[in-house]
């Protein structure tokens, strides 16, 4: 039986791998001769469907030649970068519609737009409706970007303004007879309070809607400087909205009812000329069958850290760089550190913060790159709070969006205590254990004597530590950081006023920045490469087989072991019960848009 169930086991992966090879190939032939192989036509019109929302980086590429996905928001940046240059560009389409877009994202795509449009080229964005009678607000302020806005007839333009909503869960657990043990650094680090009360403290009130507030007035100043209202007036149909679709015709929110097949029409009549008639070209193809910008000059390393901080290393072959695994960062900067070639290091951070040692062992190469004069630019995306602004902080130049959710300078960790909730189900726990605080974290009873105080003294030496590397990274004063420490998220424009970040941008803003430290003229180029190096189709595969369906190992269990615990990884993202002591994490809330 036992040779037998090896037969099956090693049959199973041979068939697996004969699979996943098969697939591959496939995708191979798929990329090789589909549509970036293909010459680019004289005239064209770049189209762009922003209903599966953007990533930072692409995390599967191995069925990318089948399907598609969330767009990457450097390859769109860069895209339309090459295309305001490119005179076989007329134009640009997109589709917009449900995608959840964060405010940042939105700034970033349109800071993008704004820049193609001044080259000339006409905009144009579709939307069947912007949030219904629902929240289209942040699809609206980035349609707003856009030189023409078309809306189909029966749709709506859901401009409501902005809110954040949290769930807490004191109530649920006393219930249960489960108690949240939890502390945190300072009184605004909010993150815990889900656990242990029923509404928003005063301090996180004061500091959410602080953020809040610094959003609406971007939204509000951007759509009001885009469709030549004043500020007060977006303000007032803001208050107003809902509208539907000839309501907003009306109010000059948008410029044109009507359907897709018009909106193309429109479009290719726009596009056309007596020499030539446009053709439309999706934005992946055009990057593909172009000189992506910024690939000739001084080699710059470019370094990605996505997500939630988690310790160890990346080992998933097919999330090409998309996770925040520590080990997996602080290595590619430390190889970016030693390269000779590489004069300077693009930092970009999209993270809610995580682990505190895991936070740690990535800010130790950051000021190790820029100690040995490796200048190092961080470019924030949607969020760099907490832990994510951790990492950050030794940098010579920090970039944030105005939107960008930044600082939550604290740290927060505890247990639950559910003694309670298991004597209601009739069950009784005992334990056999040798040290006086070896039960420090059971997650059935209390603290030990002693074990309490412990645990809050390592907590005020994460938080002095977490501070002190600030005041260092960012030279300020004890004051100053006490006055953007203790918990407080900021957006990036207030962060920028406080000295948390330098420069307000994207990808661009940074690139500038990066070009600055190493004396070189905006129109010079640098040759932005991604450290490391993602793998291609073929490695993905290699290392799929090597690592999942090793001989040694029982396959199927060993994949979905793997599965299981990167799972649990993102169900960690808001969990604070559970040591290692110390989460630099940022409020868990959701934007209602």
């Amino acid at each position: 039986m036992r040779t037998l169930k090896k037969f099956l086991l090693y049959g199973l992966a041979s068939l697996g791998a004969a699979t996943l090879v098969t697939i591959v190939l496939l995708s191979v032939l798929a990329v090789r001769f589909g549509d970036g192989i293909r010459p680019l036509p004289s005239g064209m019109i770049l189209a762009a469907d922003f209903n599966s929302g953007f990533e930072e980086v692409r995390r599967v590429e191995l069925f990318g030649g089948f399907a598609g996905g969330p767009l990457v928001m450097r390859d769109f940046v860069d895209a339309l970068e090459a295309a305001r240059r490119d005179d076989r560009v007329r134009g640009l389409v997109v589709k917009l519609g449900s995608a959840s877009i964060s405010i940042a994202q939105a700034q970033e795509l349109r800071d993008a737009i704004a820049v193609f449009r001044r080259s000339g080229k006409f905009t144009m964005a579709f939307t069947e409706t912007f949030g219904g009678i629902g929240g289209g607000t942040v699809a609206y302020y980035l349609a707003s970007a856009f030189e023409t806005i078309w809306v189909q007839p029966s749709g709506a333009v859901g401009l409501i303004g902005l809110a954040l909503e949290a769930p807490f869960f004191k109530g649920a657990l006393a219930k249960l007879g489960v108690e949240a043990k939890v502390e945190q650094r300072q009184e605004y680090k909010a993150a815990a309070e889900m656990f242990t009360r029923e509404r928003f403290s005063e301090p996180a009130r004061e500091s959410l809607q602080r953020l809040v507030d610094s959003w609406f007035s971007q939204v509000v100043s951007g759509i009001a400087a885009a469709r030549g209202l004043e500020p007060e007036a977006v303000k007032k149909l803001v208050d107003e909205g809902p509208f539907l679709a000839p309501e907003a015709l009306t109010a000059n929110l948008v410029d044109k009812l009507g359907y897709w097949s018009e909106f193309m029409t429109a479009a290719r009549a726009t596009a056309n000329s007596d020499e030539t008639t446009a053709s439309v070209v999706r934005i992946e193809r055009y990057l593909a069958g172009v000189e992506r910008p910024n690939s000739n000059g001084p080699k710059v390393a470019l370094i990605f850290g996505v997500g939630a901080v988690v310790p160890g290393a990346d080992n998933n072959p097919f999330s090409g760089g998309a996770t925040f695994a520590a080990d997996t960062v602080a290595k590619a900067l430390e190889s970016a550190t030693k390269d000779h070639d590489v004069q300077a290091i693009l930092f970009r951070v999209d993270s809610p913060g995580g682990a505190y040692t895991a936070a740690d062992t990535v800010w130790r190469e950051v000021e190790r790159a820029s100690a040995a004069g490796k200048p190092v630019v961080v470019s924030m995306a949607g969020e760099a709070a907490s832990g994510g602004y951790f990492v950050a902080m030794p940098a010579d130049r920090i970039v944030a969006q105005p939107g960008t959710v930044t600082g939550s300078i604290g740290v927060f960790a505890g247990k639950a205590v559910s003694e309670e909730l298991w004597r209601k189900l009739g069950i009784t726990w005992d334990e056999i254990h040798a040290g006086a605080r070896a039960t420090m974290w059971s997650q059935i009873r209390d603290f030990p004597p002693g074990a309490e105080e412990q645990f809050s003294r390592f907590l005020d030496a994460i938080y002095d530590d977490f501070t002190d590397k600030l005041a260092r990274g960012r030279s300020l004063t004890g004051a100053e950081v006490d006055a953007v420490a203790r918990g407080r998220v900021w957006s990036g424009a207030d962060a920028q006023k406080h000295g948390l970040v330098d420069v307000i941008g994207g990808y661009s803003a940074a690139i500038k920045e990066v070009k600055r430290a190493l004396s070189l003229g905006p129109e010079e180029s640098i040759d932005l490469v991604q450290f490391p190096k993602p793998r291609s189709q073929i490695e993905r595969v290699v290392g799929l087989m090597t690592d999942r369906f090793n001989a040694s190992r029982e396959p199927a269990s060993a994949m979905i072991q793997d599965l299981a615990r990167r799972f649990q990884i993102s169900l960690d993202e808001f969990s604070v019960f559970a040591p290692p002591v110390g989460v630099l994490q940022m409020p868990a809330f959701r934007l209602k848009r």
